[in-house]
């Protein structure tokens, strides 16, 4: 399990007392967190000092990720859920706690006073998550939300799954090839926070292909041509 934005490791040391036959991971910006968590010497639990919006972990490493109370801090939400699918093994899970609300007013309130008084005392509070960023980032990682929940307090409870696709082989070369390239360059377009073009047909599409994208991702005259046509 690993648990994104774990701080001095609250979470994983409750966890790791009850479950102590699993692994737990910390993940943390601040290696200042970092070297509190490591000072609780608990003996399954690795700590390593990254950012949340880009997992430095291999893809499909984890069985379950929890987020607890850090998600708010985060500038690009979208890259933390895509994070998520690329590090989640299928049928995996991760928990997402936070504060939120569907008051819109309250949160417009929250974004606009609270949270920048926050940032300039210290605490690096970027905005309150609502119930529509999460959906939306969700559906565009190609993640499905499970449950949705606000209880007292304003508290957010978030059951998130990675979904087993069931790819199909693209056994095309050469003039057709650079077709699925150009259907990858919009879907990857669409991912980004402030995307150019949406195509969220194109996010649906490319999860199900089983085909090495790596070098499209470092094409990026590619990206650029397919939004300027």
């Amino acid at each position: 399990m690993l648990d994104a934005g774990c701080g001095p490791a609250p979470m994983i040391s409750l966890l790791s007392e009850k479950y102590p036959d699993r692994h737990y991971t910390g993940l943390d910006l601040t290696p200042a967190m970092i070297e509190q968590a490591k000072k609780k010497d608990i003996p399954n639990a690795t700590f390593v000092v990254g950012d949340c919006e880009n997992f430095p972990f291999e893809n499909e490493s984890f069985d379950a990720i929890i987020c607890s109370m850090s998600f708010h801090h985060y500038p690009n939400p979208q890259a933390f859920f895509d994070s998520v699918k690329r590090c989640l093994r299928p049928n995996g899970r991760l928990i997402l706690r936070d504060v939120t609300s569907d008051n819109k007013v309250l949160v417009w309130l929250m974004n606009t006073l609270e949270m920048p008084l926050a940032n300039i005392c210290g605490h690096g509070d970027v905005r309150v998550p609502t119930r529509d960023v999460v959906m939306k980032c969700c559906r565009r990682a190609g993640l499905k939300v499970e449950k949705f929940e606000i209880r007292k307090g304003m508290r957010m409870h978030c059951v998130v799954r990675r979904r087993q696709i069931m790819k199909e082989k693209v056994n095309v070369t050469g003039v057709p090839e650079t077709m699925v390239q150009t259907l990858y360059a919009r879907a990857k377009e669409t991912k980004k926070q402030n995307a150019k073009i949406k195509d969220e047909i194109a996010v649906k599409l490319v999860e199900k292909l089983d085909y090495d994208f790596s070098k499209a991702d470092k094409d990026n005259a590619m990206t650029y041509g397919v939004i300027a046509r």
